[in-house]
Formats: structure tokens, sequence, C-alpha cells
């Protein structure tokens, strides 16, 4: 039997997860929403005051909306840093 359960039976929503700047690869909002710029790509969702995270359905709706398939990563690749 499988123990997992399942997202759909446990009734999970993508509202119930929260994106860090750090999973996006940066240190802190402001530093995400500069690279979104420096990217090309629209502004990220405005956040209550304080907040240090998004929820990941608005991040998702944001990313599709710059035509991205996934979350990308803001942060500079490790190559980028070797040159």
């Amino acid at each position: 039997m499988n123990d997992v359960p399942s997202l759909a039976v446990a009734g999970w929503h993508s509202c119930q997860l929260v994106v860090t700047p750090e999973q996006l690869g940066m240190r802190s909002v402001g530093d995400c929403r500069t690279r979104a710029a420096q990217m090309g790509l629209s502004p990220l969702p405005k956040l209550p005051y304080k907040q240090e995270y998004w929820r990941l359905d608005a991040l998702l709706r944001w990313s599709r909306g710059n035509g991205l398939e996934f979350l990308p990563t803001l942060g500079l690749s490790v190559a980028a840093h070797r040159k």
C-alpha cells in the first residue's frame, strides 16, 4: 500500500504554501524585485507590509503571466560568478 497521502484527498491548495526569497535564489524581497526587473519580467506580486514571502499560487500566476512554465531562479548562476 502507498502510505503517502494524496494531496487532492487531503484538501491541499497551492495558497497554503509559501515561497521565500531564498527559494528564488535571492536574500530579500527587494533583491527579488530588482532581479526580476533586470531580467525583463513583470513586477512581482505585492506583499503585505513586512511580509517576506509570497503565496505559491500568486507566484505561479506571475510566472505563467511572464510566459514561464516554472518559477524562475532569480539568483545568478554559479557559472556567471566564475567569469
